[in-house]
């Protein structure tokens, strides 16, 4: 029978904002909690986190715009207002990747030729950064065989 590789999660997912206010921060909450059984290399999506934002501005000609509605209705005719509903959903996707246990991996060894080929690469690269500092550099400094000459 063939080997069955699954991970067992135990998921809890938390989406939380804050919005000032006169009588201190308003903190929103919103979790969800569940249990996931993934094969080797499945995917999964978390759902449901929604929140909602909403904001009001009001824009005119100073002072009149600010007018009670019981005044003539004038701050209707001297300011508008806007509303915006920003609506959001987070979701999340799990994927299960099985690696072997350690042990089983310190007993394989190591590929030598793919660690020699993995540090010259490295190798290479540093020395490409190393060249490009370099010539940044003289772009900084004068030469130092440039005279230069002082009126006195």
């Amino acid at each position: 029978a063939p080997l069955l590789e699954f991970v067992h999660l135990d998921v809890q997912v938390e989406n939380s904002s804050s919005t000032p206010s006169a009588a201190g921060p308003i903190i929103d909450k919103n979790q969800a909690t569940t249990q996931v059984v993934l094969l080797d290399g499945e995917q999964t999506v978390i759902g449901g986190l929604e929140s909602s934002e909403e904001t009001v501005n009001r824009s005119g000609i100073p002072l009149l715009k600010d007018l009670p509605p019981w005044f003539f209705g004038l701050r209707y005719v001297f300011g508008s207002t806007e509303r915006n509903v920003v609506q959001r959903e987070l979701l999340i996707v799990l994927q299960a990747d099985v690696v072997e246990p350690l042990r089983a991996r310190a007993e394989e060894g190591f590929d030598e030729a793919l660690i020699e080929q993995q540090r010259r690469a490295a190798k290479r690269r540093l020395e490409r950064v190393g060249e490009d500092v370099y010539q940044d550099s003289e772009l900084i400094r004068p030469e130092e065989d440039v005279d230069v000459e002082r009126d006195e």
